[in-house]
């Protein structure tokens, strides 16, 4: 006859089965972005893996997740949107509790569903990546860097160019060409040479660039 568990042995099997259903947090993959509404469909990328009657590991394919809430860097009247798309990785945050009701009014809601920590309402925040995916250039010691496309634009550091203001540069423009104008009437038509000189000379005096902000571009 097989031995009746014990009561140890029961309770720890009752909490791993309840634990299984608990979800706090794991990686996904964007499968789609619905840029307008900031929702996204995201696979969870780690497979489920549940004992079965024999007490074997069966491991099972996750299911996608439909309109998960996409979190972006906001507050106080100021944004930051990420463009995703599909292939990108998140980090699904479940919720302690349901939070439709929430999200269409904006106020203290009422949960609807009871579901503690269920598997249909995370919100995905963008940003972890696996081994490959890591960022191709972090810049070094005391420097911000924001990739956008090809282009790379760093904060506090030394290996790229000031990034000119634009009022400063129309302002510097306009010095330029009015110098210019003067050194052409003083020299006559052959002052092409002359004229141009002036105006980047007047260009440079009047120019004004961010001593922090940089860019370096491909």
């Amino acid at each position: 006859m097989p031995l009746k568990p014990t009561m140890p042995e029961v309770l720890r099997l009752m909490l791993e089965s309840w634990a299984r259903d608990i979800h706090t947090a794991i990686p996904g993959r964007v499968e789609s972005y619905d840029r307008a509404k900031q929702v996204a469909d995201v696979v969870p990328v780690i497979r489920d893996a549940r004992p079965d009657e024999a007490g074997e590991t069966e491991l099972f394919d996750p299911p996608v997740i439909p309109n998960v809430p996409v979190q972006m860097p906001r507050g106080g009247g100021y944004a930051l949107h990420l463009p995703l798309v599909k292939g990108d990785h998140v980090i699904l945050l479940f919720q302690e509790s349901a939070i439709g009701h929430w999200r269409e009014s904006g106020e203290i809601a009422e949960p609807g569903d009871l579901t503690r920590f269920g598997f249909g309402y995370p919100i995905a925040i963008p940003g972890i990546a696996p081994n490959n995916g890591a960022i191709a250039d972090p810049g070094v010691d005391g420097e911000a860097v924001l990739s956008v496309g090809d282009g790379v634009f760093r904060v506090g550091g030394a290996l790229a160019q000031p990034v000119m203001v634009v009022d400063a540069f129309m302002q510097a423009l306009a010095a330029g060409s009015t110098a210019a104008g003067g050194a052409a009437v003083a020299v006559g038509a052959g002052g092409a040479a002359a004229a141009f000189t002036a105006f980047v000379g007047a260009f440079q005096a009047a120019m004004i660039s961010s001593p922090k902000l940089k860019a370096q571009f491909p």
